[in-house]
């Protein structure tokens, strides 16, 4: 599910959060009506593939069998779903609406879960069955009588279309260089060095790892309120903002990287009762989140700013490093060698997506005072 996720927020959500806050009244509510259909049709096809496709594409996972294709299936579908409807409530301040939407997915999922882990009665089959039956309830919004009256135009589809085709592939061409520059260290250090290894550092990721909360929570409202800021003021309104999320969530980030740099082993033996010994690690773990928190305000304002294409350069830029260096440091350094890999990618990434916002925002200066 985390790969068709993937899919769906580079094409459908990343685009629709951006284009939909510049959009006025019945435009917006045709956008809106596009975008469902992009997304339903989207979904539709995954689940169809795995359908289709499932027995061959997961044969060798543990614990498959051709029972799990039906409510994978059905939980690729609604949950997809799910997570779009929700992003559209917070791209229209319905931020009450989209935690509603959450707390009774999430909630109504967890007591099913915990009633049948209490029977003994929970297996995949039964997880993929609560998934899709608690995330159904996001349907409700089919019956939106606004949207579904909306009509939009020929010129409208195209336009939309046009707009999700070329900021979104480069999303998603970003989204597969990610698997090659980050992931593909942790790949490789457990297939260079020991998954004992790569246990270590999950572990010690965890502690720092919450903060990755305040990312995706960022991306519920950054994105659009930059988009509406720019649409009805100016690049300098635009680069205020972003320098306000940055200097306000840059502030939570260190402070969560600090508290749980000093209390490392009292937090690594409180949560697991193991891994004290590791807690040097959790710097690392600090400064790799803290650095990847600013990449979120300049990815959206280069999206904002319609050049999707730098923030897949960036993370390129990311791998290619991983390729020539970052083997060659766990190699000879071991988890010191990935942990300083990661820093160093992540840092890569940040310089080029600074440099590349700095050159279009002076683009755009120029061009306005001509």
């Amino acid at each position: 599910m985390l790969f068709f996720s993937t899919v769906q927020v580079s094409i459908v959500i990343s685009q629709m959060m951006i284009t939909a806050a510049t959009l006025k009244n019945k435009y917006a509510e045709e956008y809106y009506l596009i975008t469902r259909i992009f997304q339903l049709t989207s979904s539709f096809i995954f689940a169809v593939l795995v359908l289709i496709f499932g027995n061959i594409l997961f044969n060798n996972l543990d614990g498959w069998n051709d029972k799990l294709v039906i409510p994978l299936s059905l939980a690729i579908f609604s949950f997809l779903f799910q997570d779009y409807i929700r992003r559209e409530l917070f791209s229209k301040n319905k931020t009450l609406s989209g935690l509603s939407i959450d707390i009774i997915c999430y909630g109504s999922r967890i007591i099913a879960l915990f009633v049948l882990t209490l029977d003994n009665n929970l297996d995949i089959s039964k997880t993929l069955y609560i998934i899709a039956a608690s995330s159904a309830v996001s349907f409700i919004y089919l019956l939106d009588k606004t949207i579904l009256s909306s009509r939009p135009s020929k010129n409208t589809w195209a336009n939309a279309t046009t707009s999700h085709w070329k900021n979104g592939k480069w999303l998603l061409l970003n989204s597969l260089a990610y698997w090659g520059s980050s992931q593909m260290i942790m790949y490789a250090t457990g297939f260079m060095l020991s998954t004992a290894a790569v246990g270590r550092m999950g572990a010690t990721q965890n502690i720092v790892g919450f903060s990755s909360i305040l990312f995706q929570a960022m991306e519920n409202f950054v994105p659009s309120n930059a988009a509406k800021i720019y649409g009805t003021g100016s690049i300098h309104d635009l680069n205020k903002y972003l320098i306000k999320v940055a200097i306000y969530g840059g502030a939570i980030s260190l402070i969560i990287v600090i508290i749980a740099g000093f209390f490392a082993k009292p937090l690594l033996s409180l949560v697991y009762n193991n891994y004290t010994e590791d807690s040097w690690m959790i710097w690392f773990w600090g400064l790799f989140f803290f650095l990847g928190f600013f990449t979120r305000p300049l990815t959206a304002g280069l999206r904002v700013l319609n050049d999707t294409r730098s923030i897949f350069i960036a993370t390129m830029l990311g791998t290619l490093f991983t390729i020539v260096f970052g083997i060659i440091l766990i190699k000879y350094f071991g988890v010191l060698g990935s942990l300083t890999s990661l820093c160093l990618v992540q840092s890569i990434i940040l310089l080029t997506l600074f440099v590349r916002y700095k050159q279009i925002y002076t683009k755009v200066l120029i061009q306005n005072e001509r």
